[in-house]
């Protein structure tokens, strides 16, 4: 992302602008009619704030502005049409998306990532790019950072799939996302947490079957202090690493 980043407000201030200006003689003395119609007490100059991103909306009136513009601009309106896919878009002093994945989470798709992993293409080329006599159709998976570790997006989508309950419960207690886990465990062990923990248990001989529950219990306390300070090793490390191998529940009673 070489773009400035802009604020929220900014950018669907923005977007506003845009699809009223693209309906041709929309006012903004329109708009401001379509959100009084909607039980709202603005005048032109609210909706001058609005585009400028001066002043962003309450919720109420965010979920109201794609039925406003409808009515406004005389054509459907979704609230992800007002982002710019190529935009920065803010979302606080750690989080920065960009305006194409937001706005697919707004149109209803969750994102292939959660928002504070960074991504970044594996080729700056988009699908319908001219190369050659041909034309690009496909991209190759992105890549994503997990801690200071670039990982190619398909072997992070499969560590995650490999979790279970166990691995959710551990990164609750750890308040940390479940991708996480499953990459430290994947570093540290070559394998999942569940797999580990497994792995140490039956590694010790004679357990009695009611001392079982309480060994399962002690060795996923201390895989979970082992995960803790993997995590806790990435804050300001640095590894281009390709892939991984190349109040809260306590995560020692389920087993996968």
């Amino acid at each position: 992302m070489t773009e400035t980043a802009r604020t929220l407000r900014q950018v669907i201030g923005e977007g506003v602008r845009r699809v009223r200006e693209a309906a041709g003689d929309v006012r903004q003395e329109d708009v401001a009619m379509a959100a009084r119609r909607h039980g709202l007490a603005w005048a032109r100059s609210r909706v001058a704030q609005l585009e400028r991103g001066e002043k962003a909306l309450p919720a109420e009136e965010l979920a109201l502005l794609p039925s406003i513009l409808t009515e406004a601009c005389r054509r459907p309106i979704g609230l992800s049409a007002l982002i710019d896919p190529d935009a920065v878009v803010s979302l606080s002093s750690s989080v920065v998306v960009d305006g194409r994945t937001f706005a697919a989470t707004l149109a209803g798709t969750a994102p292939e990532f959660p928002f504070s992993m960074q991504t970044s293409p594996s080729t700056d080329l988009r699908i319908g790019d001219q190369i050659g006599p041909g034309v690009v159709e496909a991209l190759p998976a992105p890549y994503v950072k997990v801690g200071p570790h670039w990982m190619q997006g398909f072997s992070v989508q499969q560590l995650v799939q490999n979790t279970g309950e166990t691995e959710v419960l551990v990164a609750r207690r750890l308040g940390v996302p479940l991708v996480e886990v499953a990459v430290a465990s994947a570093r540290l062990w070559q394998h999942s947490f569940s797999s580990e923990r497994d792995r140490r248990v039956t590694a010790i001989p004679d357990v009695s079957p009611h001392r079982l529950s309480a060994l399962r219990g002690r060795v996923t306390r201390k895989l979970t202090e082992e995960i803790r300070a993997e995590i806790n090793s990435w804050d300001g490390g640095d590894d281009a690493s390709a892939s991984a191998t190349e109040g809260q529940p306590d995560p020692e009673a389920p087993a996968n």
